[in-house]
């Protein structure tokens, strides 16, 4: 429990690596053997990592004795949950865009195209790190008070999208805004365990994905959508650093984990019902 900031981090440090190699891989391949090949390979690539992955999954919790469709519904009603839940949300929004946008950005600079998947693994480099050492930093002050300070810092990082038009300042930016963004990505899951314990997680953690689903596709679209009305990222950006920021100020309304989570014994919840 006194790590879990620091385990969260190295359990999802995955996704970050990953995003690095697959840009350093995917112009690799592109400029080698041409963009069907890239994409035939990183699909059978991600398939057999899949597969191996499926494979070494191990349950550690003991399965329960009976499930309901939506299992710990009762959280919803919570207040904390909920600006958590639109902290998601709104956060994801703004994440999502410089992992969709950076290389049409890139190119509608005029900077070469090589800089496009040097930035984009760069942004999975950067949260690769954030995950881990904001995850650990995380551990020593104070998870909940990291949550708000990444966020908080995300928020400026998205802003200086604005001052990146050279190959150093878009490489610069997208490693630092992976670091910071990287921390939400690593604190929210240890966050909800903080407030409603390890044992419901599983159940937290589907109602957050459900919060992230929607954000994701929101980002992109809305970004590509105000770049073909204005004909530059501008307002795009100020959109995403926007909504950065209403997720930051949401989680400022969240009062701070209870010493000892509200749900966590056997005898005050059965897992996976909604008996509390």
């Amino acid at each position: 429990k006194k790590k879990r900031g620091l385990a969260s981090g190295f359990s999802t440090l995955g996704s970050g690596l990953g995003n690095f190699a697959i840009g350093i891989l995917t112009e690799k391949w592109i400029n080698e053997k041409g963009t069907a090949y890239a994409l035939r390979g990183i699909g059978i690539l991600s398939g057999v990592l899949l597969l191996i992955a499926f494979f070494c999954l191990k349950r550690r919790l003991p399965l329960v004795d009976r499930m309901s469709p939506c299992s710990d519904r009762d959280i919803l009603t919570k207040r904390d949950f909920q600006f958590i839940l639109f902290g998601t949300l709104f956060f994801q929004v703004g994440y999502q865009m410089p992992f969709a946008h950076l290389p049409s950005y890139i190119e509608d600079i005029g900077l070469r195209n090589d800089t496009a998947a040097i930035a984009v693994a760069q942004l999975g480099l950067g949260s690769a790190f954030g995950r881990i050492l904001l995850g650990w930093l995380s551990d020593k002050i104070g998870r909940m008070k990291m949550f708000r300070y990444v966020l908080f810092a995300s928020t400026g990082m998205m802003l200086s999208w604005l001052f990146a038009d050279t190959e150093v300042g878009v490489i610069s930016f997208a490693f630092a805004f992976g670091f910071f963004s990287g921390g939400f990505i690593a604190l929210v899951f240890p966050v909800c365990a903080d407030f409603y314990g390890s044992r419901r997680l599983g159940g937290v953690a589907g109602y957050i994905a459900l919060c992230l689903v929607p954000g994701a596709y929101l980002g992109p679209y809305l970004a590509g959508f105000i770049f073909d009305a204005d004909g530059n990222y501008d307002n795009a950006i100020f959109v995403g650093a926007g909504c950065i920021l209403a997720s930051s100020l949401a989680l400022t309304q969240v009062s701070n984990p209870p010493e000892r989570p509200r749900v966590e014994s056997d005898q005050e919840v059965r897992v996976g019902s909604t008996d509390v």
